[in-house]
Order: C-alpha cells, then sequence, then structure tokens
C-alpha cells in the first residue's frame, strides 16, 4: 500500500473533531470570494459538531484519508447529500468524485431512485459534471439584510418510464380535502411547485404547518414524493407519499394523494387542485 494511496472509509466517531476542522477550514478559504462574512458564519454554526455527531449516529458518512490525514468528507441522509468537502490544498485531484461515487452507490443498493442536495456556489460546476439538475435558486437570509445563495440540485438513480404529463412548474395548489390522523395539511395549505423535467419540488405552508417541502419526481401521471414539514408547535416530521395526477376537463390539474407518515404513525388521502 502507498501512503499517498487514497482511502475512502466509513466515518468513525474519533474522525467527527478532525472533519470539523477540516470543514470549518474548507469554508474559510474556499467560500470567501463567493459570500460575505455573515454568510460564512452562518455556514460555519450550521456545520457544528453537534450535527456531525447527529450526521454520524443516523446517517451513512464517509470520511476520505490520504498520507493518515483526513481530507475529505460526505454524508446520504435518507436521500440527501449532505457536507461534502474537501481540503483546499487538494481539490480537483479526484477525491470529491470518488466519494460521490461511494454515496451513489450506497443509494442505489438502498434502493434510492433519486438523491437531492444544496450546493454552494463553488460546488455548483462540481455537480453539474456529475448530471445533478438545477432545480430551484435560493436564497436564505443571513444577518445585516444579506443572503446565503444555493442551489437546490437533484439526479435521478433511475430511468422513468414515461414522459411527464404536465409541467407544474410555478403551479400553485389547494387542499380539497386530507383525511387521516394527525392531518397538519388543511384547507389553509398551499403548495408551489417546481419542475425541471421529471424532478420535482414544492414549498409549502398555512393550516397547521408553519412551513413543508416536497421532493421527489413525475414519471407519466404518477408522482413520488418525500415530505418534510414543521407544524406550528415547531415539531418536525416527515413522510411519503404518492399522487395520481389528473387533468381536469375545465383544465385545472388535480393531484390525488396518498400519504403516510415515516416518524409517526398515521396515513392518509389527500386531494390538491390549481384554482385555474
Amino acid at each position: 500500500m502507498h501512503s499517498n494511496e487514497l482511502i475512502i472509509r466509513r466515518t468513525e466517531s474519533g474522525d467527527l473533531k478532525n472533519i470539523l476542522e477540516l470543514v470549518q477550514k474548507t469554508i474559510r478559504r474556499s467560500y470567501a470570494d463567493f459570500y460575505p462574512k455573515e454568510a460564512l458564519d452562518y455556514f460555519l454554526i450550521y456545520h457544528s459538531l453537534e450535527s456531525l455527531h447527529s450526521d454520524f449516529e443516523t446517517s451513512y458518512m464517509l470520511t476520505a484519508v490520504q498520507n493518515d490525514s483526513i481530507i475529505g468528507t460526505g454524508t446520504l441522509s435518507g436521500g440527501t447529500i449532505k457536507r461534502v468537502f474537501i481540503h483546499p490544498d487538494v481539490q480537483r485531484t479526484g477525491c470529491g468524485k470518488q466519494i460521490m461515487e461511494v454515496i451513489e452507490h450506497k443509494a442505489k443498493k438502498m434502493h434510492l431512485e433519486y438523491l437531492e442536495l444544496h450546493a454552494s456556489l463553488p460546488s455548483k460546476a462540481f455537480y453539474d459534471n456529475r448530471a445533478y439538475k438545477t432545480q430551484k435558486y435560493c436564497k436564505l437570509p443571513v444577518e445585516n439584510n444579506l443572503t446565503l445563495d444555493y442551489y437546490h440540485m437533484g439526479k435521478m438513480l433511475r430511468t422513468v418510464k414515461h414522459p411527464p404529463v404536465v409541467n407544474l412548474n410555478d403551479k400553485t395548489f389547494f387542499v380539497i380535502r386530507n383525511d387521516g390522523p394527525d392531518t397538519e395539511v388543511t384547507d389553509e395549505t398551499s403548495f408551489t411547485f417546481t419542475q425541471v423535467d421529471e424532478l420535482v419540488t414544492a414549498e409549502y405552508h398555512g393550516g397547521m404547518v408553519e412551513n413543508g417541502q416536497l421532493t421527489g419526481y413525475m414519471d407519466g401521471a404518477m408522482m413520488v414524493f418525500h415530505f418534510d414539514q414543521i407544524d406550528t408547535s415547531g415539531q418536525r416530521n416527515s413522510g411519503n407519499s404518492i399522487d395520481a395526477v389528473e387533468i381536469l376537463k375545465n383544465g385545472k390539474i388535480r393531484l390525488i394523494d396518498r400519504w403516510k407518515w415515516e416518524t409517526k404513525r398515521g396515513e392518509g388521502y389527500c386531494i390538491l387542485e390549481t384554482n385555474d
């Protein structure tokens, strides 16, 4: 074994402090030309040792080692790729590519059909080259009326069987009915969709939902989603749903949604429609 061989392995608990140092160093050096100080501070607080410990306990976390030093990391949490960081001195040497290959291979073994991620401004080109599609350009408010800008991106891990029957981009849906226990989505909840090819996302709020997000894809007249929402009391829960897409005679679009919580018990049936 050569001393400079790149090894990518599951993260060990003893790696976490070194990974934190790697992440902080990369943010300070690689992001400084793209973000104001207020955004850098947000990144540094967000990627805390506590968040690393949480992901270590619940997610698939990788560590890249070369010459006995940690030079990279990446995490798969459900269907979301998080915290892919490569030491600034070894960027563009293939380490990030290899981490992504391991993550995507793991995702396929888990039978995941798509992946999503949030890409920083300097990392977007890297994900473009790995066939991730930009779904939305996002702005997160930070201090002093500034923003942290990033891209919501996604990638299918399988080919859909049928082209989407409709494009939901910029369309807003309202709830007609929602049956089932612990329903937080009510007729006061509205959904605004973004769609790029087969990849579909939506943000929603209102009723008992403070904010929520759907992420998934459309295959013909069927959509598959994962949803994550925070209710008005601050509780966070998530689940999965399958939607049938109908185009009504009056031109409206109807979604017939069968949903099921994954973080608590309960499932139900929801109907959403556009106003026009």
